[in-house]
């Protein structure tokens, strides 16, 4: 039956989409103040930094006197420092009366004491210069400044990195169903309850225990169990494996993966959180708010380097202001019109500013943004620093075999054919027209090989087509019956009598890692297929430079031994996890991790060095 809507669950893909929206807001947001800072940054850099020290320029701007000795300079940096000071500061401001509400102290703190105190130094020392004309103007408006430009890069490059996490979850997102129909009993007038009624509804009105009708090419709703029917199921957009796998009644079924051949009725087992699906973009969301573990040694410095530099800078104050009023300091120190108060500050106040967090706060997101950056120009997708901090310490690699070693496109690489008075041309004709209309892998690559060896580009479509899903089909090509898939099929066809040399044939193809696909037509043998997932040219090179560094190298796939042993050699792997389902992968790596203490890595896709 249909329930109350989960639309405000706040685990619904609804809220998703706003963490999502709040992300990149977020994100635009932080772009929009380091882009109003450098506004400001770079006449304050090029004023103090290079017309500073062009002896011209500066005597124009130092001697150039706008009201009460203030310079042109001066009144330019003033100019320039108050609107980052009182705006674009604001945010450090309440980040530190936050933590300090919690006795605690962070960063922000130390940014915010910093830039204020070299903003009111600077304002200060510029009113005493007005009353006191001997007194020498030191302005630290330009490290206020450039301090806060500095931060807020730091913070817009950590966003920038988390972005690509976002844009992951945007994409799984994107693999769900909006609709789903929905099979509810109907009571005849005689009472019973063997009539079925149809109804579209939206994904989120489902619940446990309805059945939904899946039909071919159209993609599940959520996950669940069949109940009726045979079909194969496209489980590459969340497994990485590219041959669909078969599923009839009993077997579970993944929320947005596609339904290839048959009709299902499945029974929900899991909707909103409950799903696969939004149990991987959970697991996303929580990598993306996670820190690279060294930013996790920085925060804990800094709850302690925060009050200790605080404490340094006030040390640093006491000192060399005890120092000039007890007369330790001559005199000839003090500048003219200065005294021992704003003698001292010049001492303390370098320690605050200069002690400012620019390393720690830009190191890290750096790092991660420069890593993940490379790491994406080489097809390598990092989720954040935490893994890319890690990856350093990775003592096995388990590859993916179906798309990783391999293309992921089967073809056919070997035929033989075991009827008399059958020439090869009229065999591929009749088997590349009863798959014309396939959309299974082997299916597709028997009709690519029958085009390629008759140079034909259409056939006429096939008649009393018949499939059965993990078998094979049947159908009329031109008056002749054609029976092609796997033993089992020509058994279930009265078709039980092969001969020893197709049987021989068979197993010489699987012990290549190859699998076999059998052909009858008019119900008696006629040949056997070897169809084979290619290799990738550089698998081997990868697990050849893998070895070299000293790293474990197994490879997992969900075929038979012998067919997984087989492609294994061929790239120089010796651990081989063979008929492992897709969601016991996971599973497979924790053993590694626990049994052989391993720092594992699992790649589902490879590309050339």
């Amino acid at each position: 039956m249909v329930g109350l809507p989960t639309v405000y669950s706040p685990n619904c893909y609804h809220f998703r989409i706003s963490y999502i929206y709040t992300s990149l807001l977020f994100t635009y947001e932080r772009g929009i103040l380091f882009a109003i800072s450098l506004v400001f940054a770079i006449p304050v850099a090029i004023l103090g930094m290079v017309l500073d020290n062009i002896p011209a320029m500066a005597d124009m701007m130092q001697n150039t006197e706008l009201w009460r000795g203030m310079s042109v300079d001066s009144f330019i940096l003033w100019l320039l420092a108050t609107p980052v000071q009182l705006f674009l500061c604001w945010g450090f401001y309440v980040n530190s009366y936050k933590a300090l509400r919690h006795l605690s102290a962070n960063m922000d703190l130390l940014v915010a004491l910093g830039t204020v105190t070299a903003y009111l130094t600077s304002c200060a020392t510029i009113v005493v210069h007005t009353a006191i004309p001997q007194f020498q103007v030191q302005l630290y408006f330009d490290s206020s400044v450039l301090l806060v430009t500095f931060v807020l890069l730091g913070r817009l490059l950590e966003n920038l990195a988390k972005r690509k996490t976002v844009d992951a979850i945007t994409n799984l997102l994107k693999l769900k169903a909006d609709t789903a129909t929905l099979l509810e009993e109907v009571v005849d007038e005689e009472g019973d309850h063997n009539m079925l009624s149809e109804k579209d509804i939206p994904v989120e009105l489902l619940q446990k225990g309805d059945i939904i009708k899946i039909v071919p090419g159209e993609q599940i709703p959520a996950d669940g169990v069949v109940v009726f029917g045979n079909s194969t199921v496209d489980e590459s957009m969340l497994t990485g494996e590219a041959l669909p796998v078969a599923r009839s009644i009993g077997d579970e079924v993944i929320g947005a993966t596609i339904n290839k051949e048959g009709l299902l009725h499945v029974r929900v087992t899991g909707v909103g959180s409950d799903t696969a699906l939004a149990r991987i973009v959970q697991l996303v969301e929580e990598a993306q708010g996670q820190k690279a573990p060294i930013q996790a040694v920085a925060d804990k410095i800094s709850r302690v380097f925060v009050p200790t530099i605080i404490l340094i800078a006030l040390l640093t104050f006491v000192v060399w202001l005890v120092l000039g009023l007890t007369g330790v300091v001559p005199s000839s120190w003090i500048p003219s019109g200065s005294n021992a108060v704003l003698f001292a500050v010049l001492f303390g106040l370098p320690v605050l500013v200069i002690a400012c967090p620019c390393a720690l706060g830009l190191a890290t997101p750096t790092a991660v943004m420069v890593g993940t950056g490379v790491g994406a120009k080489k097809g390598i997708l990092i989720k954040g620093g935490a893994a890319l901090q890690t990856a350093r310490r990775v003592s096995a690699v388990i590859f993916d075999k179906t798309g990783t070693l391999t293309l992921g496109k089967p073809s056919v690489t070997a035929s033989r054919l075991f009827a008399d008075g059958l020439d090869e041309a009229a065999f591929f004709r009749l088997i590349g027209a009863a798959e014309s209309g396939s959309e299974h892998p082997l299916g597709r690559a028997i009709y690519e090989a029958a085009k390629e060896r008759l140079f034909v580009d259409r056939w006429d479509p096939p008649e009393e087509f018949k499939a059965e899903p993990g078998k094979g089909l049947g159908c009329t090509v031109d008056g002749s019956r054609v029976l092609i898939g796997n033993r089992a099929w020509l058994v279930d066809n009265d078709i039980d009598d092969l001969p020893e040399e197709m049987e021989s044939f068979a197993a010489e193809l699987e012990e290549e890692g190859q699998t076999c696909v059998m052909v009858a037509i008019d119900n008696k043998v006629a040949g056997c297929l070897g169809i084979a997932d290619t290799l990738k040219p550089e698998a081997s090179a990868v697990v050849a430079r893998l070895k070299k560094m000293g790293i474990g190298v197994w490879m997992v796939t969900g075929d038979n031994r012998r067919t997984a042993e087989a492609i294994a050699k061929s790239v120089g792997i010796t651990n081989v996890l063979a008929e492992v389902l897709p969601g016991n992968k996971a599973s497979k790596v924790l053993e590694l991790q626990k049994e052989h203490h391993h720092v594992v890595a699992m790649v589902v896709s490879i590309v050339p060095f």
